[in-house]
């Protein structure tokens, strides 16, 4: 809430100079997250299974680690027993990471790399960078990462911040409803994303078309009506 004081500008027109023209546009970010699921836990399989070089084992063994320290605090937190564990799971593990990350990464971090590389795609890209290696969970980098750049060209598409949030709440509250109704064995264990069986391929291919056609259609639609609106 601070850089946009320092750059004579209110909070709202800093972080959503483009006012939504329509309520659907959450919505379809929100889509999109759905979409991208399958696709996205296969990379977190093909990521989790990666090994460094030699040289550098012992930072493997570190990263690993702390894997293993966040996969627990995760367990913990989402052991969903009653429904009113999973609502404050929603308020603690999607509805404030929402807010708070997108302000931090997409309205602050990636708006300066933009206006500093001139640059909207080394912005986009930088930030989505950061936004993973911070989580210093790198047997999650990969994932993380394409995520950051699909949140980061939303934001810069539509030029307010609520789409951004819309998305990243929708990834993070449609894994916990799927945990929560996982542990009442009210999911096939595919669906399961704790499960480790590999989802078919079929099923991610046509997760990243999708998703890729989602995309496609919300940059014609945000982009070319006007300029984008993001430029600081």
């Amino acid at each position: 809430m601070v850089l946009p004081r320092l750059l004579g500008q209110s909070v709202a027109n800093y972080y959503a100079p483009r006012r939504l023209g329509a309520a659907w546009w959450p919505v379809a970010a929100g889509l999109v997250i759905i979409c991208s699921v399958p696709f996205l836990s296969a990379l977190v399989a093909w990521n989790a299974g990666a090994h460094f070089p030699a040289f550098l084992h012992d930072f493997e063994l570190w990263s690993r680690e702390k894997e293993d320290q966040a996969a627990g605090l995760t367990k913990f937190l989402t052991n969903f027993n009653t429904l009113g564990r999973l609502l404050v799971g929603l308020l603690v593990i999607a509805i404030v990471p929402a807010i708070a990350e997108e302000l931090v990464f997409r309205g602050g971090v990636q708006r300066c790399l933009v206006q500093w590389f001139g640059s909207r795609h080394v912005g986009v890209w930088l930030a989505a960078a950061i936004f993973s290696a911070i989580h210093v969970q790198f047997f999650g980098f990969v994932p993380r990462f394409v995520l950051g750049l699909v949140l980061g060209y939303l934001y810069e598409w539509s030029g307010n911040i609520l789409v951004s949030m819309a998305a990243h709440f929708t990834q993070n509250a449609f894994q916990l409803i799927l945990l929560y109704l996982a542990q009442g064995k009210q999911l096939p264990t595919s669906l399961d994303p704790d499960s480790t069986q590999p989802l078919p391929w079929v099923l991610v291919l046509l997760s990243a078309v999708l998703t890729v056609g989602l995309l496609t259609w919300l940059h014609q639609r945000w982009v070319g009506r006007t300029e984008l609106a993001t430029r600081l």
